[in-house]
């Protein structure tokens, strides 16, 4: 009746009411409603409800995704995935056999990440001086092949290469400046790209030296982070 018809209360935006209910009801996670909506809404694929009572889905955030409708929650990348845009439905592998993405196949990335900035055990990262421009195949100034280059943002370029002898590259995320030594090693400074024997190896530590305050002299005195004497390194 009309007199039925204005005793009911219109639900709010994250409630709904089926026909004939007594209550308004607030919308599980992963569903929202409008204002005077009968039934509550998943949320599409990319985005999100995290609580009770939600009047809209949110977008997932770069490095997190969300494959299903109805999610309360977006899930992080894995480790060596990344999603670079908002709204992701699934996460992009860093490394594959097409390098579809412009990373080499080195390259990994932590979970929840947005980019591959990253390279693999046994690599290291180093700003590409090339020459090259983008990503792609190419050569080093030297002639030494070099794997796929990363664009970055502001139009630089790196490249994970392969450690050389006598570094310690078991971790990821090894760059040129912190590349750790293995222990009897050294290197001349933090841009040297050759590791050495060291001629005083109770001396030679290993691990992330400190090139500032640690020398070697000829008597073979502090812990070795650079030699006296010109630097023959190429780097």
């Amino acid at each position: 009746s009309n007199a039925s018809a204005a005793g009911c209360t219109t639900c709010a935006a994250g409630k709904a009411s089926g026909m004939g209910a007594g209550a308004c009801d607030a919308c599980e996670p992963g569903k929202v409603s409008d204002a005077a909506a009968s039934v509550c809404t998943a949320c599409g694929t990319g985005t999100y409800a995290g609580s009770a009572g939600s009047a809209v889905c949110f977008t997932c955030a770069e490095g997190r995704y969300s494959g299903s409708t109805g999610a309360s929650a977006c899930e992080a990348c894995a480790e060596g995935h990344f999603a670079p845009s908002r709204g992701a439905v699934t996460c992009l592998k860093c490394s594959n056999e097409l390098e579809e993405h412009g990373f080499g196949p080195a390259y990994t990335s932590s979970r929840g990440s947005a980019t591959c900035d990253k390279c693999m055990p046994k690599h290291y990262m180093q700003s590409d001086d090339s020459g090259g421009s983008g990503s792609g195949d190419g050569s080093g100034s030297d002639g030494v092949s070099l794997p796929l280059r990363r664009l970055s943002s502001d139009g630089a370029t790196t490249v994970c290469t392969e450690c050389p002898d006598g570094a310690d590259c078991s971790s990821e995320g090894t760059t040129l400046t912190n590349m750790p030594v293995e222990k009897g090693q050294y290197r001349f400074h933090p841009t040297s790209k050759v590791v050495y024997p060291c001629p005083y190896k109770a001396n030679c530590a290993g691990g992330a030296l400190d090139y500032d305050n640690a020398t070697h002299d000829e008597d073979g005195a502090g812990e070795v982070a650079t030699i006296t004497g010109d630097d023959d390194d190429d780097a």
